[in-house]
């Protein structure tokens, strides 16, 4: 084999191991690629969001006890407005509570509402809280709660982009006499939806 020969084949070899090795890098880069592509983010598989709105008068801060069998009744409010006596004093506020999947995948949603006293000189023994059927009738859903008792709905399902709308009712519950050493003052709260999918959100509103 002459010399003129062997340089030939050696550069032809050359070229193709070159080719070839280009040949799998392209396509291994390209496939890479491919693959992230496809892989959607998991912002967008997950997400709630919150909103909660207060129904009753901004003007009527603190609350005047009430009895729980008369929750009708407080809430009825007078011409003052829903849940305002006839000197315009609360007697009861109440709130919207509205939680969205924003996310595209089916979430299982537990939730708790924690109610404390907020403000120098603020106390609250008996103070109480019940989601009630809608924004006019005041039918506890479920049991009525102590403050102290955070508990709300343990479990319940949200499919992708779907609402639930929730009505939650808080008064200060009459003992029968004088209660102005164990509630006074004002009241805040904070209302916490978890899911499942790992995602959480939480509103705190002021009575």
């Amino acid at each position: 084999m002459s010399k003129g020969f062997k340089k030939l084949y050696i550069a032809v070899i050359i070229i193709v191991i070159l080719i070839t090795t280009a040949t799998i890098s392209f396509s291994y880069f390209y496939s890479n690629s491919k693959g992230k592509s496809t892989v959607s983010p998991e912002s967008a598989k997950l997400g709630l969001s919150l909103d909660v709105e207060r129904l009753t008068s901004d003007e009527t801060v603190g609350l005047l006890p009430t009895e729980d069998n008369q929750l009708q009744t407080a809430l009825d409010g007078t011409n003052n407005g829903s849940c305002v006596d006839e000197d315009g004093k609360g007697i009861c506020q109440l709130y919207q509570i509205t939680i969205t999947n924003t996310g595209n995948v089916t979430s299982t949603v537990s939730s708790k509402i924690s109610l404390y006293a907020t403000g120098e000189n603020s106390k609250f023994t008996n103070l109480k809280w019940a989601e009630i059927t809608n924004a006019t009738d005041a039918t506890p859903f479920g049991r009525i709660h102590s403050m102290d008792d955070e508990t709300w709905k343990k479990s319940f399902t949200m499919g992708p982009g779907s609402s639930s709308k929730f009505y939650v009712l808080v008064w200060l519950s009459e003992t029968g006499s004088s209660q102005n050493n164990y509630d006074r003052g004002n009241f805040a709260g904070t209302i916490r939806f978890d899911s499942t999918t790992g995602m959480g959100v939480n509103s705190t509103f002021v009575g």
